[in-house]
Order: C-alpha cells, then structure tokens, then sequence
C-alpha cells in the first residue's frame, strides 16, 4: 500500500441527517492521555478500592471518570448515555465498555484521605511532565483566589452556611486555589476544599507552603491575590519569604487617608486612573509596601481604591495592568464549574467530593495541554472548552481509501460546523503538501511537544476529532500501524 502522505486527498461536505454522533475530539485525547502515561501513573499510584476481583479495577474506574468529564458527563448518570457502548473509546484505555455511572458513583463513595492524597500525587506527576512551570525557562504568575460550590440538601459531609455570590443562607464548600495564567486558560497548580464558612484567605499559608516544596521560587515572578489576601499579616509572611506580590487593600476605605486635592491622577482607560503614593505604612503590617491608588467611574458615582505590591520597577500604570491580569482566575473558576461540570457534585462524601474536584482539575489541565501539544497549528487550538462541547461532539469523518488516495467526508450539523470545517480544509490543503505530517530527516531526536505533535496530530487530521468507529478494520489497521512505526522512530 502507497505511503498516506504522498496520497491525494480530497475533502467532501455532507449535511448530517439521524446519525448518532461520537464525541468527537475524545479519541485524540484519549491518545493524549496514553502517551502521557496517565493509565500508568493511576495503576502505580492509586490503591484500589475493592477486595476482590471484579469486573473493573481501580484504574479503570477512575480513567472513565477523567473521560466522562473530558466529555462533559455534568451528572454521573449522563455516563450511561453518553459513553456506554462506545467501545472503540473504550478499547484505546484497554477496557471492553465503559462502567456504567453506579459504578462511578461507588468508586467516589470509597475514597478516603489516602486515596485524595494519591490523587494529588497523579496531578503533580502530570504537572512535572507538561506543566509550563517545568516546560519553560521563563518565570511564571501565580494567582491565588477562593471560590464556592452552594449545595442543595442536609446530607453533604461538612458543608456549612458561607457567602456564595446571589445564593444567600445557602450551604456549600470553598475552593481555594493557585493557578498559572497560559495559552488559553489557567493551570491549576494545588487547592484546597473547606466548609463554605471559611475565608480563603486562612489557606494562604497552606496553598503557599505547597507552592514553595514543588517550585522554585527563583521562578515565580510575582503571585497575584483577590482584596480577601491583602492585609498586613498576610503580606508580611510573603515578603519574609522573599517574594512579589500584587493585590488590592482588604478595605476600599484604607486608600481614603491617601486622597487629596493635589493628586495628578494618570490615565489607565476611560474609566480608571492611577496614582503611585510610593511606600507606606499599612495596617497590621511590619514593612512598608508600594501605594498605587485608583479612581473609578462606576453607576454610582466614583469609587476609590488601592493596590498594594512590593514590584518597584514597573511603572504605576503597568502595575494596574497587572493586576486586572487576575481576571484569569476568576474565568477559570467559571469555566470548570459550568463546562467541566464541577459545580454540580456527584457525591455527598466529603472525601469523595475531593477527589471528584481532582479529577476536574486534572482534566482542565490536560484540556489545556492537549491544546497546546496537539492541536497547535491547526483551527482547533483557540477553541475553548465550551466550543469543543458544542462545535465539535456533533461532528465525524469518515475516511475512504480509494485506488487513486483517500476521500475525507466531513458530516456537519449546524452552519456554525460547516463554517469551522471549512477553515479546517483549508488549513489541511496548505499543511499536507508541506509534509508537517512526516518527522523525516536524519535527526530524529524531537522535543516533547514534537513527539506529542508528530504522533497525535494524525488522528485529528484523518478524523477532525472524529471516531475511529466509523472507519473500515483494515482501514484502522494501517493507520494505527503508521502511527506505532512513527512513535518508535522518535
């Protein structure tokens, strides 16, 4: 058989009408997830739950649990419909069918402690191995802020009454977490879960000490913190371990004492400017620390607040700038709770819920890898979590093998698809004839993400993120082939 890569390929469009779709971009990350040794590090790290031999291990339970949210399972039971029977995902983890959502639910009413701290053992593993702060020599941000999860009920485990924005008198828990802002999100770093009566801000230390045993400091740049952190105290045991910070005062009225007549006030935008006070004494605190005050336009009027930080070699407006860089954090928050689902608990056990919120975390960063690794260069790398649910879970390829090539179908459901393949075609046209697909060459020793690229990139393009079900056995065959020869010349 011809070499694929010196075929002709040629591209048709067709309207879906009644075919059950796959979820489409899984079989790449499902590969992702492979070549990473993620099914290893869960085999080796994890201690199983059950006694005694039954149909699923540990490993697997928990592989399909990291898979369902991948997929955007919100509720345990949307397993039994959206992964039972997909046996052509289900055989890429070694596994005939997916377990079905009781058995999910019983592996995260088993956990415990140990098994939470296992957990957090897999997250850092994978971090060390695509994580930015280990994958680049530049020096990282890191933003640390708290958000809450309301429940409905009595019986979740240590739950408790606390401020969740818009949802008064209700009951839930707190996040409190450390992100690196990159590409195209937040990486999760470590987080801690409490009782949704406690500030965030008591986990500092906690969320910090744990920061400092993994990374170097030399490499964080600066750590960046909601008004809840910026209070004397808190400040002075960043600076006593020698490191930046930018955060705003814990009250908006500690920046009154700094307001006169004769400030010159700078423009940031139309609706904010900014004043640097220099250093100054601030409440509850041992050292002085950098005053940038700010003045606001808001609904009601004018409203005056104050950065705090101990950077001294940007300017006043770029402080500013820096600062409004937190928005990350919140829209990470926000994405992984309404797209990845972690809002909506799966269990009651407050071990269980733990490790559920690992497994979320786990899977925004690998969303957020698999983006950069696999689907760089091609139209998918911008889309977020949200437009892989709903642009592309709809959509599938088939892919013919004819005398004179291949024939791609692209099967398509809505215009906003037809549109995305369109770009999609246009890109393949371009890239195929340049051969990016063949690593070639004498010198085979590529990087990481070289690896990464040269090996999965061929199942999005063969596929768009489709499913590998839909093509003929020998078809499959002769694929998964070349791509094994490929990885094992690398």
């Amino acid at each position: 058989m011809k070499d694929f890569w010196t075929n002709e390929i040629t591209f048709k469009k067709i309207k879906g009408q009644d075919i059950s779709s796959p979820m489409s971009f899984l079989v790449p990350l499902i590969g992702f997830i492979n070549i990473l040794n993620l099914p290893e590090f869960i085999e080796n790290i994890l201690t199983p739950v059950q006694k005694k031999k039954i149909k699923y291990s540990s490993k697997d339970k928990a592989l399909t649990e990291i898979i369902s949210i991948a997929s955007g399972c919100k509720h345990t039971l949307w397993i039994n419909s959206k992964l039972k029977n997909k046996k052509g995902l289900s055989k890429m983890i070694n596994i005939e069918n997916f377990p079905d959502q009781s058995t999910i639910n019983r592996l995260l009413n088993s956990f415990t402690q140990t098994h939470v701290s296992e957990l957090e053992e897999i997250h850092w593993e994978l971090f060390r191995k695509c994580g930015s702060v280990y994958q680049s020599k530049e020096k990282i941000r890191i933003d640390i802020d708290g958000t809450g999860i309301s429940v409905s009920g009595k019986n979740f485990e240590f739950a408790r009454k606390g401020y969740f924005p818009g949802q008064r008198g209700k009951s839930g828990y707190k996040i409190t977490a450390a992100s690196i802002p990159c590409f195209k999100g937040s990486e999760l770093l470590y987080f801690t879960l409490d009782s949704g009566n406690v500030p965030a801000s008591s986990r500092f230390k906690d969320i910090l000490d744990k920061i400092l045993e993994k990374i170097d400091k030399e490499k964080i740049e600066f750590i960046r913190m909601d008004r809840e952190f910026g209070y004397g105290e808190l400040i002075d045991g960043i600076i006593k371990r020698q490191l930046k910070f930018i955060t705003k005062a814990k009250s908006p009225k500690t920046c009154l004492k700094w307001i006169n007549e004769n400030i010159e006030w700078e423009k940031v935008s139309d609706t904010t400017l900014c004043y640097d006070i220099g250093l100054s004494e601030i409440p509850n605190s041992k050292n002085k620390t950098r005053v940038v005050l700010l003045k606001k336009k808001v609904k009601k009027g004018i409203q005056y607040d104050a950065i705090l930080t101990n950077i001294t070699d940007k300017k006043a407006k770029e402080i500013v700038e820096m600062y409004n860089g937190r928005q990350k954090i919140e829209a990470f928050f926000k994405e992984d709770k309404n797209c990845l689902g972690l809002k909506y608990l799966k269990v009651k056990k407050y071990d269980g819920i733990h490790s559920f919120l690992w497994f979320g975390f786990m899977v925004n960063n690998l969303l957020l890898w698999f983006r950069k690794y696999v689907l760089c260069r091609t139209p998918l790398e911008k889309l977020g979590f949200k437009s892989l649910y709903n642009v592309l879970q709809d959509m599938y390829v088939r892919f013919i093998k004819k005398d004179e090539g291949w024939e791609l179908e692209f099967i398509y459901y809505t215009e906003l698809q037809k549109v995305f393949i369109d770009r999609t075609i246009k890109w393949l046209m371009n890239v195929i004839p340049k051969g990016i697909l063949n690593s070639g060459g004498k010198n085979r020793r590529l990087s990481f993400e070289g690896v990464v690229h040269s090996y999965l990139l061929f199942y999005v393009l063969l596929s768009v993120l489709g499913d590998f079900n839909y093509a003929e056995e020998e078809q499959k065959e002769s694929v998964i082939s070349k791509l094994r020869l490929l990885f094992a010349e690398l």
